[in-house]
């Protein structure tokens, strides 16, 4: 948030993105706290609830006020953040009860009627499924700029990624033809029909969230975090569908089951794949996770085959260079400056390799947790090929971190360093950055263990209070 103020203050961010990202990120790192558990009266935490419920709906309808890309909202969204932060650590620990999920289900329902308004991405996916199913065209072949002006084109006119072939698997694709043959071609019931994909996505996150954690507090606060609810059922992406399907193999222990699941995830983006070595540690389980994964992609790439029809090698073309084409990595743009494109590009990848490379090695050599791996892994890729940090490439991360909330400091710190590499201007500003909300997260960590042991003056004031 101090990031951010600094910003809006100097006037040296102007895009919205970054105010989304920095407005909602404080929520859902200090959200995750363990220990901070303040002795109020429940009456102070069903304000906040509320509070929060009743400013998030206010985001909501002020979207239909302002339906454009990028909904410069962001003194509201930060005031949503700020009592979605109250209400979290409120809520610490408590036993959720029906209205603790009845306010949950609210704020879900909420999103779900609001604006898609912080991207546009849904009307690619919606157009790539008009573009298979009534002009019988590969969205790995085509772009959308060949195509006459329509209800979609209209729409994202001037985005980046139409120049680009569709990076989106075969998989996805196929529910895309599905969803423009329910919605029969019309854009508010695609919207619709893919915020109830989302809102599955979510739901089954939330329902192994709980399984693997043993505690409904976890779910609890991924349903109510601002960041989830903006960018899943209100705005639809695929990450939440993958990050359901990536938590589906974490909590399932049989390899071939994983590898099932993982090769389902690789047909809806195959950068997912990166993911498959750190959910087995044994060379034994490994290969039946792998041989499962290379099963499941070879029988369903055949199935897809007749609905979607694609040319496979213009498929893995497009899912390699369609996700960064355009983006790029501005950590490599910070570190070689004046480089031309096609330098930054391979650099950016030569960066990716060595953290991968790095990552692979802590685990096999047992420094890194399996469950440690997913997020270092989660958290590279808009680390190293991203230019634009956006709210939605944290989906997968939040979903692994929720998971490990004992470490809550440490993916903190990682988290304002990714933010500062949107501001940073040069390899200097970009240490010292680093190194102040490094220092600012130990502070943070510092003053929320005092809060977890107060002193007895500060148990007696608040005795006094109830």
């Amino acid at each position: 948030m101090a990031l951010f103020l600094v910003t809006e203050l100097t006037g040296e961010s102007k895009d919205a993105r970054t105010a989304v990202m920095l407005e909602v990120l404080p929520f859902d790192m200090i959200g995750l706290m363990k220990k901070a558990k303040p002795s109020v009266g429940g009456w102070l935490y069903w304000a906040a609830g509320l509070a929060y419920a009743a400013a998030f709906g206010y985001v909501a309808v002020r979207s239909y006020d302002a339906p454009i890309y990028r909904f410069y909202g962001s003194g509201r969204i930060l005031l949503v953040s700020i009592l979605g932060l109250a209400a979290a650590l409120l809520w610490r620990k408590r036993t959720i009860g029906r209205g603790g999920w009845a306010l949950a289900g609210a704020l879900v329902a909420v999103a779900i009627a609001s604006f898609p308004d912080t991207s546009r991405d849904h009307l690619r996916y919606l157009f790539d499924g008009e573009m298979i199913r009534l002009w019988h065209l590969s969205p790995y072949v085509h772009l959308p700029g060949e195509f006459p002006v329509d209800q979609y084109t209209r729409a994202f006119n001037g985005i980046w990624w139409v120049h680009i072939p569709s990076p989106y698997g075969p998989l996805w694709q196929a529910l895309m033809v599905g969803i423009n043959f329910v919605s029969g071609n019309r854009v508010v019931g695609g919207v619709i029909a893919l915020k109830l994909v989302n809102l599955a996505g979510l739901l089954v996150c939330a329902r192994y969230i709980y399984l693997i954690t043993g505690k409904a507090w976890t779910s609890f606060l991924f349903l109510v975090n601002p960041i989830i609810l903006l960018d899943t059922v209100a705005t639809p992406h695929t990450d939440i569908v993958m990050a359901a399907a990536l938590l589906a193999a974490y909590y399932h222990q049989r390899p071939l089951g994983r590898g099932v699941l993982m090769g389902v995830i690789g047909l809806i983006t195959a950068h997912a794949l990166i993911f498959l070595p750190f959910f087995s540690r044994k060379w034994r389980d490994f290969w039946p996770a792998a041989l499962g994964t290379a099963v499941t992609l070879a029988v369903l790439l055949l199935v897809l085959r007749p609905v979607v029809g694609f040319d496979w090698l213009a498929m893995l073309r497009a899912s390699q260079g369609g996700g960064v084409s355009g983006t790029d990595s501005l950590l490599m743009y910070l570190l070689l400056p004046g480089a031309s494109a096609s330098t930054v590009f391979l650099a950016s990848y030569g960066l990716f390799l060595i953290g991968y490379c790095a990552i692979a090695a802590g685990f096999v050599r047992r420094k890194l947790t399996s469950l440690d791996a997913l997020i270092f892994t989660s958290l590279l890729v808009p680390f190293c090929l991203t230019g634009v940090l956006l709210p939605w490439h944290f989906i997968i991360p939040l979903a692994f971190l929720v998971l490990s909330v004992r470490r809550w400091a440490w993916w903190g710190i990682l988290f304002f360093t990714l933010l500062v590499l949107r501001s940073a201007t040069s390899v200097p500003e970009l240490l010292a950055m680093a190194a102040l909300f490094g220092a600012g997260g130990w502070v943070l960590h510092r003053v929320l263990a005092y809060m977890a042991r107060p002193p007895r003056w500060a148990e007696q004031a608040m005795s006094l209070l109830q």
